[in-house]
């Protein structure tokens, strides 16, 4: 199911590398004065996008938005959106404790005010998105374009090991970093099965 890169990079490096991607974001995720829809608002006029979107799948500490952010550097027109951040923000804004918890309804509002935010891209990329089966089916309602889907995909125990040391460096609450890992492969791997079925899922496996 996918690419295997074999890679040679050792502890520290691929350490250090998830904990930038918890600490970095090239692409401005939500400027100041720009609302967020609200939870179960009116819907956001919006049409499909003409240019690819790809979504970036990938666990705690599997390095998806370091990735993303580099490619956006490295290719004039791509947009990396980090819908991580972006539903961290909302539900901070709302005075919520667990975006996980918002409907697929807002979430995908969210995303689609986000890319009407950036209507001169060649090329959207979401990480962190879809969280859910019912994420898909609302995407595919109510913005319908989708190109591909990555997966970056790491044994589990080196992610484990990788939320283990966010925490020990404090970037990271532990409890909450496990509870994440957790609904990763509950829910985001059945979306990741999804697209390989449909063989629109390119999965870039790296072993340590």
């Amino acid at each position: 199911m996918g690419i295997c890169l074999d890679t040679e990079q050792n502890n520290e490096e691929f350490e250090t590398g998830g904990e930038r991607s918890r600490r970095e974001s090239a692409w401005p995720s939500s400027p100041s004065g720009v609302p967020f829809p609200m939870q179960n608002s009116s819907h956001v006029k919006f049409e499909p996008p003409s240019v690819p979107v790809i979504f970036v799948l990938g666990g705690p500490g599997s390095g998806k938005v370091t990735h993303c952010d580099n490619l956006m550097q490295e290719r004039r027109g791509l947009v990396h959106i980090n819908m991580t951040d972006l539903l961290q923000q909302y539900a901070i804004g709302n005075d919520m404790q667990d975006f996980g918890a918002l409907s697929s309804k807002t979430v995908t509002e969210v995303l689609m005010l986000e890319m009407k935010m950036a209507p001169t891209a060649k090329t959207y990329l979401v990480s962190g998105y879809p969280r859910s089966m019912r994420d898909v089916a609302e995407y595919s309602d109510k913005i319908q374009t989708i190109s591909g889907v990555v997966l970056v995909s790491w044994r589990q125990r080196v992610l484990e090991r990788q939320i283990e040391y966010g925490a020990r460096l404090g970037h990271v609450v532990l409890s909450l970093a496990r509870m994440e890992l957790s609904n990763f492969y509950k829910n985001v791997m059945p979306v990741a099965d999804y697209f390989d079925q449909s063989n629109m899922l390119i999965a870039v496996s790296i072993f340590f």
